[in-house]
């Protein structure tokens, strides 16, 4: 170690392993300048030994070291004013030792003063300023006991101050005064023993060793005088909502504890502030609102003392809902009239356009709120009863008020209705007749079909009556061809009429399906064609009993699941082909139709291909101004494209003479008119693009009828038949339109001429 020191001295450089200093004296011992280095270090090093000596005999004071406090302009004592800066130094004087470290505690009241740290902040906050007695700061903290703060300081000697010889400022402490204790008395104190410390210092005789301050440690009493208060905090209160409480006890505002004073406040028309004698305040605005200053002035009765401090009361105004209907009657399956929410509400602060309205519906009455704030009561469809509504407006600051109103929903003996449906086919002969459930025939909201009186009138030949358990019609024809049941249902209040067609068959008459025309299925090479088949065939049985079959050529391996048709193709075919369809009914009969195939190349763009449409039936207004009938279609499902989606295709429509047609392009959709009066055979021409310009063009047929006229027939394609056994076949309900009938209530005739001969189906009215 002793090497070590020399070697510093010597030559400049810290020695950081005495171990290694032998290996350094054992390879410099021959060296005559190193020798010379070492009897110089030696030397030197023998003079700061003299000198530490000397130094350790000139103690400022015989015996121990001291430690006190002074204020900063070396007062011992003294006053301080609220309010002010109070700077305390810690004062070490050493004793007959040189002091080489030092630890103590000052406490003071935290009721009192509150500290200005030298940095950080809260339990992290170091206190004390370094006096620069010595050069390593050990401990800098603050501590929180209860009503007293204790902060604790620690330094030791280093490499630049090793000793404390001379009486010097150890810390330095800045303390805020903030209140007046009582009796205007209180103590800073340093502590010789406490809870896990003690204050010590220690010395360069008797290294290690802790060694008590000279007793008694120093302290500072200080006299506190001033009076004011603490900044009171700016408050909200709401106008009409009572009194309020603005402050619990102002007189925790106060700097001076137990001081007696009193009171007041400056007076605002319509705020009706309160101070009690136990330091309550209250508020109860009424009748204003906004910002408004008010000036709190407190008086120290016994010192004459006065402050005040300026307070901002923000009055708000919630908004009130005054003179709601507290009950709304309205019948069933009807509403009430709107409500205007505007002339039931008050906001001194808001106007009606910045109120926000809610509202929480019953079980099963409901309110809706325009965006005109009208509120419209109504109930769920056949409900009637009673129910509470609650609505509920509020303003931006949160602020709100709420109303419960009954809503009583009236019963409504809602009418019997007679259902238009397809007609039925009853046979000649026995057992031809057709049976129909009564409820799918006749509804009624209020009572049971079993309940209604039912009137049946039969013309054309056909017999209507009810089966013995009164839950059928069962319609019986006398003759063949077509005729109407006249259906008639009354309940307590109401009646109703309606109508059921009826075709009647021969008894050896066959009825089977029918396959109607059916448009290409378009696809790409190495994909899968689909097609939905339902609704592809018209049958007197539900579409669902129909079973179908598809059958093709090699190069397509057509097959039907559920009611999809799937054409998967080889991946080298590309062009034209066809699937056979087959349709089969409960009875078994059949029919059979050829699906047009088109499998495109991939290589190459598709255009769009418009659907065949066979007709459009329309309707022209009346001469009275009544509603103009209109047809709208969806273009979407009247298009394909295999390789452009049908929402990215551009469409272009015109109408013949008489007809308006209407192009909504952010919807696809065309909305067809006719002029009032129009009778004719018009057209509406389609034509969709794609983006790579390829188009495709279609042109409909239009039927327009005059309300009330007769149904309108289109000339059919002509038929060729070139040999004997060739047929042709026509679809009859794709060239009429009727305003009134259906297509399947219509009776057709035919006349064939010499050498034709003619079939007509009576159900798909078939050619």
């Amino acid at each position: 170690i002793e090497w070590c020191l020399l070697r510093t001295i010597a030559g400049g450089v810290e020695c950081t392993d005495p171990a290694d200093a032998v290996t350094e004296m054992m390879t410099l011992r021959d060296n005559s300048l190193a020798r010379f280095r070492l009897l110089l270090a030696s030397l030197v090093l023998a003079l700061l030994v003299v000198q530490g000596a000397q130094g350790q005999t000139q103690g400022t004071i015989d015996g121990p070291a001291e430690i006190s406090l002074r204020r900063a302009d070396g007062e011992l004592s003294g006053t301080v004013e609220v309010g002010e800066k109070l700077q305390v130094e810690v004062v070490i004087t050493p004793g007959t030792d040189p002091v080489t470290g030092y630890a103590f505690y000052l406490a003071y009241d935290a009721n009192v003063f509150s500290l200005d740290p030298a940095a950080g902040e809260g339990l992290e906050a170091k206190p004390f300023l370094d006096g620069d007695l010595l050069d390593v700061e050990l401990l800098n903290r603050f501590d929180l006991d209860e009503d007293q703060v204790v902060l604790s300081f620690a330094e030791a000697s280093g490499t630049q101050r090793q000793v404390v010889t001379q009486e010097g400022v150890a810390a330095t402490v800045v303390l805020d005064v903030n209140h007046r204790p009582l009796g205007d008395e209180t103590t800073l104190e340093l502590l010789a023993v406490g809870r896990d410390r003690k204050s010590h210092y220690t010395s360069s005789v008797a290294a290690g060793v802790e060694q008590d301050f000279g007793s008694p440690l120093g302290s500072m009493t200080l006299r506190v005088t001033g009076f004011q208060i603490q900044p009171l905090p700016d408050m909200t209160v709401v106008e009409g909502a009572g009194d309020q409480t603005i402050f619990e006890d102002i007189d925790l505002f106060l700097d001076q504890i137990g001081a007696q004073v009193i009171w007041s406040a400056s007076f605002i028309d319509g705020l009706n502030t309160t101070i009690d004698a136990n330091g309550h305040v209250t508020m109860r605005p009424e009748g204003i609102v906004g910002e408004r200053q008010v000036v709190f002035t407190v008086f120290d009765v016994a010192e004459g003392n006065e402050d005040l401090d300026t307070v901002s009361i923000r009055v708000l105004s919630p908004p009130r809902i005054a003179g709601f209907p507290t009950t709304i009657t309205f019948a069933e399956d009807s509403f009430s009239g709107f409500v205007p929410l505007d002339d039931v509400v008050t906001d001194l602060d808001h106007l009606d356009g910045e109120l926000t309205w809610r509202a929480t519906n019953g079980t099963f009455a409901k309110v809706s709120i325009d965006d005109e704030r009208r509120a419209l009561f109504s109930a769920e469809p056949d409900s009637f009863g009673t129910a509470q509504i609650q609505l509920v407006v509020a303003d931006e600051t949160g602020l709100s008020d709420t109303v419960t109103t009954q809503i009583i929903v009236t019963p409504v003996n809602d009418p019997p209705m007679v259902l238009r449906r397809d007609p039925v086919y009853p046979r000649l002969g026995a057992g031809g007749e057709a049976r129909i459930p009564l409820d799918e025939l006749i509804v009624d909201a209020d009572d049971s079909v079993a309940d209604l009186n039912i009137e049946l009138l039969g013309e054309g030949g056909l017999i209507a009556a009810l089966s013995e358990d009164e839950t059928e019609l069962v319609i019986t024809g006398s003759v063949s061809g077509r005729g109407v049941v006249s259906i008639g249902v009354r309940d307590a209040e109401h009646e109703a009429a309606g109508r059921l067609v009826a075709i009647v068959l021969e008894d050896d008459q066959n009825v089977g399906p029918q396959i109607v025309p059916l448009n290409p299925l378009r696809f790409l090479q190495g994909t899968t064609g689909t097609l939905d088949l339902t609704n592809k065939a018209t049958d007197d049985s539900p579409a669902s009993s129909l079973s179908w079959t598809g059958v093709g050529p090699q190069e397509l391996r057509g097959s039907v699941t559920g009611k999809t048709l799937l054409v998967p193709s080889e991946p080298d075919f590309a062009g034209p082909s066809a699937i056979v369809l087959t349709v089969t009914d409960p009875d078994l009969h059949q029919d059979t139709a050829s699906l047009p195939v088109i499998v495109l190349p991939n290589d190459e763009p598709a255009a769009p291909f418009v659907h065949d449409i066979p007709k459009v039936g329309l309707v022209s207004g009346d001469a009275g101004g009544g509603e103009v009938d209109s047809v709208m279609i969806s273009l979407d499902s009247v298009v394909d494209d295999p390789d452009t989606p049908v929402s990215q295709l551009q469409w272009m429509v015109t109408a013949s003479s008489g007809l308006e047609a209407r192009l909504d392009s952010t919807n696809r959709q065309v909305v067809l008119k006719a002029q009032t009066g129009l009778v004719t055979i018009g057209s509406l021409t389609l034509t969709a693009s794609d983006p790579q310009d390829l188009q495709h063009t279609r042109s409909i047929p239009v039927l327009v009828s005059e309300p009330g006229g007769k149904p309108i027939l289109n000339t059919p394609s002509s038929v060729v038949l070139e040999d004997t056994g060739d047929m042709g076949r026509i679809d009859l309900d794709d060239l009429v339109f009727d305003d009134e009938d259906f297509d399947s209530e219509l009776l057709w005739s035919v006349e064939p001429a010499e050498g034709v001969e003619a079939v007509l189906d009576p159900v798909n009215h078939v050619l």
